[in-house]
């Protein structure tokens, strides 16, 4: 009888085992523009060959990486060849690259790209925004999608780049209208792929809409926030943990982010609350820096955001 007992647990555990997966995704604005006189953003770009070079390195523990603004095609490929070595064994493409795209032609490609250690079971497509506004129209700012197997379960990967918004500018409300247009979208893309509704979907990225200190609870003072996540129909994939940087773009610690804007949170990773979500996780705002960088040590004027999620789907 014992014996029995000891094999049924033993078979117990295994399909727990078998229903239970861990993952730890990155996403990251490496601001790896090329050096071009379009504006300030590309005129200080702190040693980006170097920042190239270093950045992979701190992203190694990660399973699924999406970086936005990896826009410079040598840089780019100095992140890939390193990503792979680091064993990110698959990649995309980059979103809107050709920058002769037929249907979308345009000076800059979008710089969304995403690196995995675990294989694709579907081909990459991508979504290309309608045209942004400002400098910002000659990229092709869009999202990037993939379907990642790991440990049998397939994680739907979206990430994004979205139009930015000059906050009590006399450019915001043309701004905010064409983010708003750009998510639309992106919830349309989504919606349109019919994913099975046992499949996790996470999308993550720059959404250029701010949340404010992620440690204060109370949102209702940042519309753009709250309009994305209510039409993605989202939510952050695990909260964040309290050791967490409070922003994501924070111009008075960021040696970077030298705009003299206010401190932002606009990054995320979320999941859609009609697919499954993590069981328990936490997403983690980091800073990395390399002394090497002289007086500006940040590798991006961006910080990383990583989240650890733990998925019980025997539920």
């Amino acid at each position: 009888m014992f014996k029995y007992l000891l094999i049924f647990l033993s078979l117990f555990s295994c399909l727990t085992t078998l229903f239970a997966v861990d993952l730890q995704i990155i996403t990251y604005n490496v601001n790896l523009l090329p050096n071009i006189p379009i504006s300030s953003l590309t005129k200080n770009l702190n040693r980006p060959f170097q920042r190239a070079k270093l950045i992979p390195e701190h992203l190694k523990t990660a399973d699924i990486v999406a970086l936005q603004e990896a826009v410079d095609p040598i840089m780019r490929l100095m992140i890939s060849n390193r990503m792979k070595d680091l064993g990110f064994t698959y990649k995309t493409p980059v979103v809107g690259s050709p920058w002769c795209h037929p249907l979308h032609p345009a000076l800059l490609n979008g710089g969304v790209i995403i690196y995995s250690k675990y294989k694709f079971v579907g081909s990459p497509q991508q979504l290309i925004y309608p045209r942004s506004t400002g400098w910002e129209s000659i990229s092709n700012k869009g999202a990037m999608y993939v379907p990642i197997e790991k440990d049998g379960v397939i994680f739907n990967i979206f990430a994004t780049h979205t139009q930015s918004v000059s906050t009590g500018t006399e450019k915001a409300p043309k701004q905010m209208i064409k983010l708003h247009d750009q998510i639309n979208h992106l919830a349309t893309f989504i919606s349109n792929l019919n994913i099975p509704a046992n499949q996790p979907i996470l999308v993550l990225g720059h959404f250029n809409s701010n949340s404010g200190n992620i440690h204060q609870q109370e949102k209702s003072q940042y519309p753009l926030y709250l309009d994305l996540i209510n039409t993605l129909n989202a939510k952050l994939a695990p909260p964040y943990s309290t050791d967490s940087l409070p922003y994501s773009y924070d111009t008075v610690t960021n040696s970077m982010a030298t705009d003299q804007g206010p401190q932002e949170t606009l990054d995320y990773i979320f999941c859609l609350k009609s697919h499954p979500c993590p069981s328990t996780g936490s997403t983690t705002i980091f800073k990395i820096t390399d002394s090497s960088l002289g007086n500006k040590p940040d590798l991006s004027d961006h910080y990383p955001i990583q989240a650890q999620l733990h998925y019980d789907l025997s539920q």
